[in-house]
């Protein structure tokens, strides 16, 4: 063994730097280190292939004309033995960190980390073999570089059951694109009404956790959907993710950012699939959305039939509640979701402002330039509703929510507070989901009773 080299005190990382010495002391690809590069942020680098079932690390990237800069080391068999020892040692008594910094705070089971470390191993080894076979001839006809190989084409050990089809490519929320290799198997549900989705479509069989579930879903599948293990109460984080090995998340846009470092792109290079519903990151969103949103599912999943039949009978509920409707003055509608120290939290141009519109009403706020906003009390005294539609959902309860609006000395004189005309629906009822055609059937028979009398 090469003098001077204690292979059991060194880091796997550490150990193919010694057996495979760089070709140069600053040729590192931009994106080598993510969390030092420009390279992996919002917009770079989305059209990796998800399928690729490795969970590859911030840190992984190295040229692969460095490895064939093993033909020049003489020493280079001792080494190689050194760093299969090494592989099989780190194996079987590995660090759990070795992955991944300290800094990081990502940390893997062993199973993760033997399938990173053989995966790795794989294409080092015929780095390798071309050195050593170069060996011989290396004085006489140099080798040609390699072409270097783009890490997101470097095929795992596990291939997907089903691939016809595919791949093909979806744009989803900040422009991200996200590649489809094969029809998903183990789902992340990271919100209700995207895991009522997958439910509509006779998924439930393959999500293996949910995540955020603060609202009844459709009454049909609600109870099978809850008994789901839930990773997280409110919004999921990258290293819950990672520990479910998922190979797609489903949820609203709000699931996928910065803050919890699960945006598409990051979730992309650790070779899972994602995508965000539409509704949520799309300001003026109506029901063709919601379409769109099965659609989609249909053709990753494989059942396109499926989604069309759900489709077609959403648009045959909203036909209906358009034509019962038809002629009557539009109703105006204020949308409470809760109340703030600055007044309410209300929808402006949003998905619920559209479905309030399909069945013959205005919301009062549907001027706003954003889909959320606060507005004072006073704004909302002067644009006299006739109806109040309040979000069900929270640790804040729909009695308390009443209360907050029919005790409030300020609402006394609002139409909808006078009459008493207040209706409730949960969250999945107002975002897009299999519920979305009952929504407009529902708001038409409040807003407009004598046309359904």
């Amino acid at each position: 063994m090469t003098k001077g080299k204690n292979w059991r005190s060194m880091s796997f990382d550490n150990l193919i730097a010694w057996t495979v010495p760089p070709s140069g002391a600053d040729k590192r690809e931009s994106g080598a280190n993510p969390e030092r590069s420009g390279h992996c942020k919002r917009g770079a680098g989305r059209r990796r292939h998800c399928g690729d079932t490795r969970r590859r690390g911030p840190a992984e990237s190295r040229k692969s004309g460095n490895l064939l800069s093993v033909q020049k080391d003489r020493c280079l068999p001792q080494k190689v033995a050194c760093l299969f020892a090494a592989v099989w040692f780190d194996c079987a008594h590995g660090d759990e960190q070795s992955r991944f910094p300290p800094e990081s705070g990502i940390f893997l089971s062993t199973a993760q980390k033997r399938r990173i470390i053989m995966k790795k191993l794989v294409p080092l080894t015929l780095a390798l073999a071309l050195g050593l076979t170069a060996c011989g001839t290396a004085g006489q006809n140099p080798a040609p570089a390699a072409s270097p190989t783009p890490a997101g084409d470097v095929q795992g050990t596990e291939t997907p059951a089903n691939t016809e089809g595919f791949p093909f490519t979806l744009t989803t929320k900040d422009g991200a694109e996200v590649t489809f290799t094969h029809v998903p198997e183990k789902v992340i549900a990271a919100n209700g009404n995207a895991g009522d989705q997958l439910m509509a479509l006779g998924l439930g069989d393959k999500i293996i956790a949910t995540a955020y579930t603060n609202s009844d879903i459709n009454p049909k599948w609600d109870a099978e959907y809850k008994a789901i293990p839930e990773a997280a109460e409110t919004y999921i984080s990258l290293e819950t993710v990672l520990s479910l090995e998922p190979d797609f998340v489903y949820g609203r846009s709000s699931s996928f950012t910065e803050k919890y470092n699960t945006e598409h792109d990051t979730l992309t290079k650790y070779g899972i699939m994602s995508l965000s519903s539409i509704e949520g990151y799309t300001v003026g969103a109506d029901v063709d959305v919601v379409y769109q949103d099965f659609y989609n599912l249909g053709r990753i999943f494989q059942v396109e039939d499926k989604a069309e039949e759900i489709v077609s009978g959403m648009k045959g509920k909203i036909t209906a509640a358009e034509e019962a409707v038809a002629g009557q003055e539009a109703t105006p509608v204020f949308v409470f979701d809760m109340a703030q120290e600055e007044g309410a939290y209300t929808c402006g141009n949003n998905f619920t402002s559209k479905l309030i519109e399909h069945a013959g009403g205005v919301n009062i706020f549907n001027d706003l330039d954003t889909t959320w906003a606060t507005v004072s009390w006073e704004t909302v005294v002067e644009r006299a509703p006739e109806v109040i539609v309040i979000n069900d959902y929270g640790d804040t309860t729909l009695e308390e929510k009443i209360a907050q609006l029919k005790e409030n000395p300020a609402l006394a004189t609002v139409p909808a507070i006078q009459n008493d005309r207040i209706i409730s629906v949960k969250l999945c009822e107002v975002f897009a989901s299999s519920m979305t055609g009952d929504t407009v059937e529902k708001f038409a028979r409040a807003f407009h009773p004598d046309c359904f009398a």
